[in-house]
C-alpha cells in the first residue's frame, strides 16, 4: 500500500497532483485502503480526544502536538499543511483496515525521517528511513542565493495584477 505524505497544505493539492502525474507517478493501484475516505479539509487529530485519532496522549506531548491545522487526503496523497509527518501517518494507519506490519519512508527533510521513524519504532512496526540528498546543492543554492531581484520582480506582478483586477 502507498501513502505519500507532503507537508503542502491543501490548497496546493492541484499543483502537487499534477505534478506526479507529469512525472509518471500513479498512486491509484496501491494506494492505503481506508475504512472511510474522509472528504475535503479535515482536522487529523483533536487534542481533547486524541486516541479516537490514533494517536496516544504520551504520544501527543511527545510530538509537541498543537491544535491541528487542516489536512486533505484524496488518490493516495496526504497534503499535512507542515504537521508532524510521524502522527499524519499514525492518524492515517488508525483509518486503514490492512494489517500494516512495516513501514518505508523517504523524503528530503532529515526532521521527517527522524520523526516518522521515532514515531512507527514506538509502535513496535519494522520501519526502514532513508533521508533522499540527491537535490540538496540544488536547495542550499537557492535557500542562499540573492532572491532580490525576483521578490522586485513579484511586487511589480501583484500590483499589476491587484490594478487589472480592482
Amino acid at each position: 500500500a502507498t501513502l505519500v505524505i507532503t507537508s503542502r497544505g491543501p490548497q496546493f493539492r492541484p499543483a502537487t497532483l499534477r505534478e506526479l502525474a507529469a512525472n509518471g507517478y500513479d498512486f491509484a493501484k496501491s494506494v492505503l485502503p481506508l475504512d472511510e475516505e474522509p472528504c475535503g479539509v479535515f482536522l487529523p487529530y483533536d487534542l481533547a480526544a486524541i486516541n479516537s485519532s490514533g494517536l496516544t496522549a504520551e504520544e501527543a506531548s511527545r510530538f509537541g502536538l498543537q491544535e491541528p491545522r487542516g489536512v486533505s487526503y484524496s488518490r493516495g496523497v496526504m497534503m499535512t499543511s507542515g504537521q508532524h509527518k510521524g502522527a499524519m501517518l499514525l492518524t492515517m494507519l488508525a483509518r486503514t483496515p490492512a494489517d500494516i506490519k512495516a513501514v518505508v519512508f523517504v523524503d528530503d527533510h532529515g526532521r521527517h525521517v527522524l520523526r516518522v521513524y521515532d514515531a512507527l519504532a514506538g509502535r513496535g512496526l519494522a520501519v526502514s528511513t532513508f533521508h533522499y540528498k540527491r537535490e540538496q546543492d540544488n536547495v542550499t543554492r537557492f535557500e542562499y542565493s540573492d532572491k532580490k531581484d525576483v521578490a522586485r520582480r513579484w511586487r511589480r506582478l501583484d500590483k499589476s495584477l491587484q490594478a487589472v483586477f480592482e
